[in-house]
């Protein structure tokens, strides 16, 4: 390919994912902004507030992101990203997204990420090869006796899943050699086998069938790894997963590791405590300020992602647990409330310094 040609290829390919991601998140938004039933209050503030905030910037937002954003406020907040410049515009200025599928690889994740602890691997499928947790090339044979000499194990996708789909769970002193081949032969190539990690009796309180990890969106900028938000995510009944789109929670995380009031399911409802009865205010997070220090200093080393969102469990002896990043994360501004608080107009800056400049 032409030595002209390639920055253009290479900036087209890495704008479809966040373009795809924006496109999903607007058609969710302005849905979910039909079902608030204090939508048309925001009408004013957002003729005089919102616009002229971003006009300065050549944009002219969404009212709807607003109004989901500030669903369980009294007022508008004009510094709230909307999701479609989230993903469109400042993830792609921060990240360097021609890297993402590569290091997004969850089978990789004790190569980026080797400080921290991590569940058991069981098999890794790279590109239709088996490994095993240090990356030894083995057979399938050896693959399908691992499995079935595990506990209970979790598979999932290693390359480009989301959201809790294609995840499932199996006990493997149960499985037959030919149950251990249909498995594979469902996934084909690409995936990741694990041990299911045991958690901390305090986030088992919550829901002890699911892991209950933690979303730690970190931010490289100038120099220093800041937390921009913190929320816990947890499971809720029989489910095995904590993610809120397969009926789980998510409750901010406070700076004392304290959770909040007020935690809100896939519905936008807030509610004050788990359907287990559990007060979400009551539970604080073991060894909080080591799980963020051990966050911030692995985020250090992966300067071609600054933004980045972190699944973090906690170990039963309060030790963190690598889950996984995602270098397109979400952002957490219906907990937190705007995701670069007092900086947003410095980042804004930045990100939109050569519009600005063309006027």
């Amino acid at each position: 390919m032409s030595s002209k040609l390639r920055p253009l290829y290479d900036k087209l390919y890495m704008s479809i994912d966040t373009w795809v991601v924006g496109f999903r998140s607007n058609k969710k938004g302005k849905k979910r902004a039909k079902y608030i039933s204090r939508a048309e209050d925001f009408n004013k503030e957002y003729r005089t507030q919102v616009l002229p905030f971003w006009k300065k910037y050549g944009v002219k937002p969404k009212k709807y992101w607003f109004v989901i954003f500030s669903q369980n406020h009294e007022h508008v907040d004009a510094r709230y990203i909307p999701n479609d410049i989230w993903f469109k515009k400042i993830i792609p200025h921060f990240n360097h997204l021609l890297f993402a599928q590569a290091f997004q690889d969850k089978c990789m994740n004790n190569v980026f990420v080797p400080d921290m602890a991590h569940p058991k691997t069981v098999v890794k499928n790279i590109n239709g090869i088996f490994y095993d947790d240090d990356l030894h090339v083995i057979t399938k044979e050896n693959a399908i006796e691992r499995c079935m000499d595990s506990g209970r194990f979790i598979i999932k996708p290693s390359v480009g899943s989301g959201q809790g789909d294609d995840i499932r769970f199996y006990n493997g002193f149960e499985l037959s050699e030919n149950d251990a081949v249909n498995i594979f032969n469902n996934y084909k190539k690409n995936f990741l086998i694990q041990e299911k990690a045991t958690q901390h009796k305090v986030l088992s309180s919550l829901n002890e069938n699911s892991l209950n990890t933690l979303r730690i969106v970190t931010f490289l900028y100038k120099n220093e790894v800041r937390i921009l938000s913190v929320v816990l995510r947890m499971g809720a009944g029989e489910s095995e997963i904590d993610n809120v789109s397969k009926g789980g929670f998510a409750c901010k995380v406070n700076f004392d590791g304290r959770l909040d009031k007020y935690a809100v399911n896939r519905k936008g409802e807030w509610v004050t405590e788990h359907p287990n009865g559990t007060v979400f205010e009551d539970i604080v997070i073991p060894n909080y300020d080591k799980i963020i220090e051990s966050v911030k200093n692995a985020a250090e080393k992966l300067g071609h992602f600054c933004i980045l969102g972190w699944d973090i469990a906690v170990g039963e002896n309060a030790e963190p647990i690598f889950i996984e990043y995602n270098v397109i994360p979400d952002q957490n501004q219906k907990t937190w409330g705007p995701t670069f608080g007092d900086k947003t107009e410095e980042i804004l800056d930045e990100v939109y310094a050569k519009e600005r400049k063309a006027k």
